[in-house]
């Protein structure tokens, strides 16, 4: 049957609910803020060790100071961010063949930095929070929608996995292949019924596929003092790491 891991345990989703200084800023000015880190960190383009170096550690230092002020678990976010790893290091060892190993180091260090800024955005940040500051961005709404329903029939999954668990072990249900087998299809059945159950109910609400968050935005002089420092960060990070030796 299902490991009672299978139902999942989005950590990310208490993260993000959890009471900070950083949990308290816009979630524009952290969209923002994400952006213009990705951005520097796309134009780093280390020449030496040194720089690859430099750019390890101008990532690092200040992600560790956001865990700690934002009183999330610095291993935990770290861990998420790895999860980019088997879909990265195949082209990251080919582009090593090509470009030497410095430069497929490079990619696969980029990547996994990239990952822990987005991991960290989203762990201090809630999700509802996170789409609308998209939204009021002009970010498609369809793509929003997908994201939302996506991250949301996850716990639908999970639920029904979970009540399946309980339901199999109180049978005395063995572990066997075939059982599994039709279990999945059985979650994936149930699963669906209730997708859509709740579709139906948002439509008789009145959905109209717009993030409303109560209360609403409000931008103060500390979300503008969180993307001027992340914009000076994002400027010296490709001129100390391009220009190391």
């Amino acid at each position: 049957m299902f490991p009672g891991s299978f139902a999942p345990q989005v950590r990310l989703e208490d993260w993000s609910r959890q009471n900070s200084p950083i949990h308290s800023l816009d979630a524009r000015a952290k969209v923002v803020c994400c952006l213009v880190l990705l951005i520097g960190l796309a134009l780093s383009r280390p020449v030496a060790w040194t720089g690859l170096c430099i750019l390890v550690t101008a990532i690092l230092l200040p992600a560790i100071a956001v865990c700690r002020s934002a009183r999330i678990p610095t291993l935990g976010v770290f861990q998420r961010a790895f999860w980019v790893l088997p879909f990265v290091i195949v082209f990251s060892i080919l582009s090593a063949f090509n470009i030497g190993i410095l430069g497929g180091l490079t990619l696969l260090t980029k990547c996994v930095l990239s990952a822990l800024i987005v991991v960290i955005t989203i762990a201090t940040t809630r999700l509802e929070y996170l789409l609308a500051a998209l939204q009021w961005m002009r970010a498609p709404g369809l793509v929003l929608s997908v994201v939302l329903f996506v991250y949301r029939y996850l716990f639908v999954i999970g639920d029904e996995a979970r009540r399946m668990t309980l339901a199999a072990a109180a049978r005395g249900s063995d572990r066997s292949f075939q059982v599994a087998a039709g279990s999945v299809a059985v979650l994936f059945g149930r699963s669906y019924q209730r997708a859509e159950t709740i579709h139906r109910a948002m439509i008789a609400r009145g959905f109209s596929a717009q993030f409303t968050v109560l209360p609403g935005f409000q931008f103060t002089l500390r979300d503008a003092l969180a993307i001027g420092a992340a914009t000076i960060v994002a400027g010296l990070i490709p001129v100390l790491v391009n220009s190391g030796r």
